[in-house]
């Protein structure tokens, strides 16, 4: 029995040993769990996705190992690839890490975007580091272009990284997600011709890409007195409104026989649909739209 207690006694001990031991080991000095630092483009990452060694980033296979991590770009696109070792790291303002690896890429891409379902492009490129790292700054990106997003309020704003493959590409930058409270539109997912009917009028827009418009009012009588109104001019959208700037100068509204309003609009009703409010020209109730 005696012995029996002996041995518990002993194995008790040894795991309270070990246990207390354990923390020890996690508090070893800092220079056991310094990492080293990526800086891609510029863009220090703080939450690396590499997985490497300084000296396999020394070696000629350095790019191939790069690319294997950075997913959207190709070996053509590093340009190039230093190793700096701990100590000189301090000197560029890099400490607690036991080495800095610098890649340099040439790769710049727009950034593909969709809001509340619809897919647009932002005109400004990032760099591999700033899609890897930049969050802020791609979100800068996307609130300077897509200004009028807080009118909307944006209820949820993701920055998905990796989105696997499509079709048979990969990605080549990170896929930006916005929801938005308010329906959001924007003129390039708007362009196209409308066609509405009331009564004996037909009303027929053509939205450009441009941001320019032709919009037509056209009596569908044979015997018709009054010619076809057509206006001419730039369009922007405001809080589910889509606002008809005329440019036309005085003297052709005259000719056309068009009244004297400089700007009208319409509610954009859903992505094919617009409605064209009473009383715009002449027309005694609301006008229904469709793109055709």
């Amino acid at each position: 029995m005696k012995i029996s207690r002996i041995i518990i006694g002993l194995i008790t001990g040894f795991f309270a040993l070990c246990l207390s031991a354990r923390p020890m080991t996690e508090d070893q000095p800092s220079e056991r769990r310094a990492k080293t630092l990526w800086v891609v483009d510029g863009v220090a990452l703080n939450d690396s996705v590499f997985d490497y060694t300084l000296d396999q980033m020394r070696s000629d296979s350095a790019a191939v190992l790069a690319v294997s991590s950075l997913y959207f770009i190709n070996r053509n696109n590093i340009s190039e690839i230093t190793v700096i070792d701990s100590i000189e790291a301090a000197d560029y303002g890099f400490v607690n890490c036991n080495g800095v690896v610098k890649i340099t890429t040439s790769y710049r891409e727009s950034l593909p975007i969709i809001i509340n379902g619809n897919f647009y492009k932002s005109k400004s490129k990032v760099s591999a580091g700033d899609a890897l790292g930049g969050q802020e700054y791609i979100k800068h990106i996307i609130m300077t272009e897509f200004a009028d997003l807080d009118e909307y309020g944006v209820s949820d704003f993701r920055i998905i990284k990796k989105i696997g493959n499509i079709g048979c590409r990969t990605p080549r930058t990170p896929l930006v997600v916005v929801i938005t409270e308010l329906p959001y539109y924007r003129i390039e997912s708007l362009v196209g011709n409308y066609v509405g009917k009331s009564g004996k009028y037909v009303y027929m827009l053509k939205l450009n890409a441009d941001s320019t418009y032709e919009f037509t009012k056209k009596d569908t009588r044979k015997m018709a007195s009054v010619p076809q109104i057509l206006k001419l001019g730039t369009c922007n959208i405001s809080r589910g409104n889509i606002f008809l700037t005329c440019t036309q100068d005085s003297a052709a509204n005259l000719r056309m026989s068009i009244a004297a309003q400089d700007t009208i609009y319409l509610t954009i009703k859903r992505l094919r649909t617009l409605t064209l409010p009473k009383n715009v020209w002449g027309n005694k109730k609301s006008v229904t739209l469709k793109r055709q």
